[in-house]
């Protein structure tokens, strides 16, 4: 029998998450007995994992949004550090790794592989991502 892994992703772009989708499948479901799930708001995401954490977080930054319209200032002006503490909060509450994706262009100053890093993903990578990249973080972190 196989070990059951459940990954949770937020992506919110069809073509994106159709290859994260394929790229695990293709590669994994002969090792596990996998679960992928999809949300589409930030705070599904925070209370799925919360409540039912998954084994590994996917997340594409820069298309996470909330499913209601009222979003703070604070959170429209620091978007980015917002998205630092949902990856932060993800990681204190459930103790699983997280893979983070981003078109954003990586600055010096805002965003970059340190901070993401700090705030608790295992992996940062730029889109586009290479298969062999994602699979190969995929493995480390349900392994």
């Amino acid at each position: 029998m196989r070990l059951q892994k459940h990954v949770l992703t937020c992506i919110n772009e069809p073509g994106m998450a159709c290859f994260v989708r394929s790229c695990l499948q293709n590669e994994f479901a002969q090792q596990y007995e996998l679960s992928i799930r999809e949300t589409h708001w930030i705070d599904k995401l925070l209370a799925k994992g919360e409540s039912d954490p998954p084994d590994l977080f996917i997340l594409l930054l820069n298309n996470m949004f909330y499913s209601y319209s009222h979003v703070t200032l604070d959170e429209k002006k620091n978007r980015i550090q917002h998205l630092l503490k949902v990856i932060s909060y993800l990681k204190q509450t459930s103790q699983k790794p997280v893979i983070a994706m981003t078109e954003w262009p990586l600055s010096p100053n805002l965003w970059n592989e340190e901070n993401t890093k700090e705030a608790g993903a295992s992996f940062l990578f730029s889109i586009p991502v290479e298969w062999s990249q994602l699979r190969d973080a995929a493995r480390q972190c349900l392994e």
